[in-house]
């Protein structure tokens, strides 16, 4: 293959890479008992990470380990605060369990991909979105995984 030809391969090759990669990035651990590894968000090389209202991203969150969680149903919310008041943004899956396959016992490098949805009523401003997963307790909820990260509406 002709050099030139190799060079605009790899050129190509790159540009791709750089399209689809997703960074990772310092996030806030609000009160999780799992250890978090890395969380990545698409669209988001660095924070805050900027979204227009009606937006969609993917956020990507990978545990390092996981010793023990029997349960087969937990709860996976997803706020944005602004200006000290909190909207709750569409998540999906809901029961992070669909890809988990809980009862969890021993479990490494384990990963929940969500997709959420900013809402179009949204003002264009600073703010921040946290991410809670959560399953009933005797009397109250249990937070099992928090994590917080900057946004910008614009």
């Amino acid at each position: 293959m002709p050099k030139v030809m190799k060079e605009k391969c790899f050129i190509l090759f790159f540009a791709v890479f750089i399209v689809i990669a997703k960074a990772e990035f310092d996030f806030y651990d609000c009160g999780s008992s799992m250890d978090i590894k890395t969380v990545t968000v698409s669209d988001c090389d660095e924070i805050p990470c900027y979204f227009s209202p009606g937006d969609h991203f993917t956020v990507e969150i990978t545990l390092s380990e996981v010793s023990s969680l029997n349960r087969t149903e937990l709860v996976t919310k997803a706020f944005l605060w602004m200006f000290g008041q909190q909207w709750e943004l569409d998540i999906s899956p809901v029961n992070p369990c669909t890809q988990w396959h809980c009862p969890l016992f021993a479990v490494n490098d384990l990963k929940y991909v969500a997709d959420v949805l900013i809402s179009d009523r949204l003002a264009k401003r600073p703010a921040h979105v946290e991410v809670v997963i959560t399953y009933d307790g005797d009397d109250e909820q249990i937070q099992v995984l928090c994590i917080e990260f900057s946004v910008s509406l614009q």
